[in-house]
């Protein structure tokens, strides 16, 4: 199984689901092949865990701890 976890914020969606308008730019982008199988919260750490899969990742057992994907960084653009 080649999955991988992003980790983000839920304060990063409320924030971008309150703006009018989202313009942003993804850095450090996803590979070409990547594939959402899940969304999960911890609620410890606060954080939204998004599983992916993809050829790029690396291979885990089905019982293993997921790698964190690199993260990817979001910046707004000028309109």
């Amino acid at each position: 199984m080649k999955r991988a976890r992003l980790e983000v914020s839920p304060q990063f969606w409320v924030t971008r689901l309150k703006s009018d308008e989202m313009h942003v730019k993804i850095e450090n982008s996803l590979p070409d092949d990547v594939k959402y199988i899940d969304t999960r919260y911890d609620f410890d750490c606060d954080v939204l865990y998004i599983v992916c899969e993809s050829e790029e990742f690396e291979d885990v057992s089905e019982d293993g701890e997921l790698p964190v994907i690199k993260p990817v960084r979001f910046t707004t653009m000028e309109t």
